[in-house]
């Protein structure tokens, strides 16, 4: 009888882990869900959330590792190990449209374009 009891708790045991990760998937499935980044070109990124008006177009090439950017909008953007600005991906949505902007406009090196999600027009830089 004892050994029915074990096998019964080894099983509720198991579940608990197969939930959590079952849970967890679907959280970095939903995250992707409302964040979208593409590789463009080599070190061309384009990124958008489903409540974001703008499309943001990030050229890491040019960055030059001011750090502004992910001081201003650090839900978008962070520094990584190479002192340039990467856009974050594993967080549940990126700052509101007005930081990104903020960020944006911040670059010292224009490396952060802002684009009208709606109609394509190029808000920032304008040209």
């Amino acid at each position: 009888m004892q050994e029915d009891a074990n096998t019964n708790a080894d099983n509720t045991n198991s579940n608990p882990g197969k939930l959590q990760d079952t849970s967890r998937s679907a959280a970095i499935a939903d995250m992707q869900q409302k964040i979208q980044i593409e590789e463009i070109s080599p070190g061309l990124y384009r990124a958008t959330t489903e409540k974001s008006a703008y499309i943001i177009e990030y050229d890491m090439n040019k960055c030059i590792g001011a750090a502004s950017c992910a001081a201003i909008a650090p839900l978008t953007f962070f520094m990584n190990e190479e002192n340039k600005a990467q856009i974050q991906e594993d967080v549940p949505d990126f700052d509101e449209d007005d930081v990104i902007m903020a960020a944006a406009q911040s670059c010292p090196v224009f490396a952060i374009k802002i684009i009208d999600k709606a109609s394509g027009e190029v808000l920032f830089p304008i040209e």
